[in-house]
C-alpha cells in the first residue's frame, strides 16, 4: 500500500507579557499520517465453517458366535494396528475344525482305495478284458470319492475362518471410540462389539453454496484455519471432492478436504474454518488502524486536497493481512488519517473553527 503522509501544523504559542497583560495566541498543530485507498488484486476467497473426521472409521462387529472371553481395550484406548480387541471362546470351532480333519483324513483315505480300484479296472479295460460297464462304475465312484474330499476341504476351510473369527483384531491403527460387549457376554453374527477411528488421516467436511460449487471445482484451491489456544495456523488441503448432488433442502453441496497428516492438536469432532480460492479479485483495500470503531459505527477520516477533514461511514469486507477492504463510504485515491483518534480531535477543532494549516510529505 502506498502511504503517503499529511503534516498538519497546529502550533501553540505560550503565554506572553505585554505590557503588565496576559495575551493567549493558541495556535493548534497536530500531525497526522494518512494513507491512500487502493484497489488491489487479491484472491476471491469463501470461508466457511468445516467439521473434522476421520477418513477411516468403523465398527466391528461378530462373525462367528461364542462367548465373550477377553477384552483388552476400552473406550479413549489407542491401539496399533493388528491388536487383539476382543477373544471369544473358540472350543467349538476348535472341536469342529478337529472333526472336519478326521473326515478328510477318511475321505482322502476312501479316494485313495477307490482311485487303486479305477487303475486296476482301467488296465483291463484297455486290454479288452472287460465290460465297458464296469469301467463306468468304477469312474462314477472316482468322481463320487473326489467330490467328497473337496467338500470336506471346504468344510475344514469353513472351519478355519469360523475359527479365526473368534480373536477380533483392530483394522488399523487409532482410537476406541465405544465398546459394546462386556466381558463374559454371549456374541452372535452381526452383534456390535468396538468402534473406532484412525487419527492418521482426518478430512475436513464442510457444505457451499451451488453458486460458488463450479468455481470451488475449478481453483481446486483451499486451506483450513485451525483456531487453538496459540496463533491461529493455516494448513493447505491436498484434496477436495465437491459431491455430485445438492441437498435437497438446503440446496448446498457436500465437500470433503483431505488434509496433511499429522496436524497437532487436531481431532475429530473439531470445529475449523475453510477458505475456498475461488479467482483473482479487484478490492478497495485500507490499512485497518485507519478504520474508527464506534459501537455498530465503522468509519474513517478523510483529508480533501485544502486539509478539510470529514467523517465518513463505511462498510467493511474481509480483513487480508493488515489490510481491511472497503466495499462503501470510500472511493480509489482518497486519503485518510491513520490514526482515528487523533484525526477525531483535529475534526473537532476544524468544526470550532480553528485554522489548519496542511503539509503533504
Amino acid at each position: 500500500m502506498f502511504i503517503r503522509y499529511l503534516r498538519i501544523l497546529n502550533r501553540y504559542l505560550r503565554l506572553m507579557l505585554w505590557g503588565g497583560g496576559l495575551w493567549a495566541m493558541p495556535l493548534l498543530v497536530w500531525a497526522l499520517d494518512t494513507a491512500v485507498a487502493e484497489r488491489q488484486s487479491l484472491p476471491d476467497t469463501l470461508t466457511v465453517d468445516a467439521l473434522i473426521e476421520p477418513v477411516h472409521r468403523a465398527t466391528l462387529t461378530a462373525q462367528t458366535s461364542g462367548q465373550v472371553t477377553e477384552v483388552n481395550f476400552d473406550v479413549n484406548d489407542t491401539v496399533k494396528k493388528g491388536a487383539v480387541l476382543v477373544r471369544l471362546n473358540d472350543a467349538e470351532h476348535r472341536s469342529a475344525l478337529a472333526q472336519a480333519n478326521a473326515e478328510l483324513r477318511e475321505a482322502r483315505a476312501h479316494l485313495n482305495g477307490v482311485q487303486s480300484e479305477y487303475n486296476r479296472v482301467k488296465a483291463s479295460y484297455d486290454r479288452k478284458a472287460i465290460a465297458a460297464v464296469e469301467m463306468d462304475r468304477v469312474n462314477a465312484e472316482l468322481r463320487v470319492a473326489q467330490a467328497r474330499v473337496g467338500s470336506v476341504e471346504a468344510a475344514i476351510k469353513r472351519a478355519e475362518e469360523q475359527l479365526q473369527y473368534t480373536v477380533l483384531k483392530a483394522p488399523y491403527s487409532g482410537i476406541v471410540l465405544e465398546r459394546h460387549i462386556e466381558l463374559g457376554e454371549s456374541a452372535a453374527p452381526g452383534r456390535l462389539i468396538m468402534s473406532g477411528y484412525s487419527f492418521d488421516q482426518l478430512r475436513a467436511v464442510t457444505s457451499i453454496p451451488q453458486s460458488r460449487a463450479a468455481a470451488v471445482r475449478q481453483q481446486d484451491q483451499a486451506s483450513i484455519i485451525v483456531n487453538l489456544p496459540d496463533t491461529p495456523t493455516r494448513y493447505k488441503v491436498e484434496k477436495i471432492t465437491v459431491l455430485p448432488q445438492a441437498d435437497t433442502q438446503s440446496h448446498n453441496f457436500r465437500v470433503r478436504l483431505e488434509l496433511p497428516k499429522n496436524i497437532p492438536d487436531l481431532k475429530p469432532g473439531m470445529f475449523v474454518k475453510a477458505e475456498f480460492i475461488l479467482g483473482q479479485q479487484a478490492r478497495l483495500m485500507l490499512p485497518h488502524q485507519a478504520v474508527a470503531y464506534r459501537g455498530e459505527v465503522r468509519a474513517v477520516y478523510p483529508i480533501d486536497e485544502q486539509g478539510k477533514l470529514t467523517m465518513r461511514q463505511v462498510r467493511l469486507g474481509k480483513i487480508i493481512g493488515d489490510q481491511i477492504e472497503i466495499l462503501s463510504g470510500l472511493s480509489e485515491g482518497e486519503r485518510v488519517a491513520l490514526d482515528p483518534l487523533n484525526a477525531a480531535i483535529l475534526l473537532k477543532e476544524q468544526r470550532a473553527g480553528q485554522k489548519v494549516s496542511t503539509h503533504a510529505q
